[in-house]
């Protein structure tokens, strides 16, 4: 869509979908360089619509590759925020799952929080 009419609203999740299929291939420079033009459209576009997604991708796929993975925990809590807000649950979620199990794998909140954080988001789950 992106490449026959242009950049639009809908590119930024193209395009974190893509910085996520050029991680699995190993390519984590090139994944990382596509990743924040998807960051940069979605803060051009100011489109909550796709954070929740883009967000995901980015910082709970590719981030840690590059990057120490406490840098992308706030992000996360973020996208699940506005995936929660927005409606995108399933989202939301995925966001929640990544940013609980990069805080265990991370060290940077004592587990007793952890668990608390995991509880308040299992309760929204169900």
């Amino acid at each position: 869509l992106t490449l026959s009419y242009g950049i639009c609203e809908e590119s930024c999740s193209g395009l974190a979908s893509l910085s996520v299929l050029l991680c699995q291939l190993e390519d984590f420079n090139g994944s990382e360089r596509i990743g924040h033009l998807a960051i940069l459209l979605l803060e051009k576009f100011k489109s909550r619509k796709y954070a929740s997604h883009v967000y995901c991708g980015i910082f709970g796929v590719i981030r840690g590759w590059n990057r120490h993975i406490k840098l992308s925990i706030e992000p996360l809590l973020s996208g699940y925020k506005i995936g929660m807000q927005t409606g995108d649950i399933q989202m939301a979620m995925f966001n929640a799952y990544i940013y609980l199990t990069n805080n265990f794998i991370s060290g940077q909140r004592h587990l007793s929080i952890v668990r608390k954080d995991l509880n308040l988001f299992g309760e929204q789950m169900v």
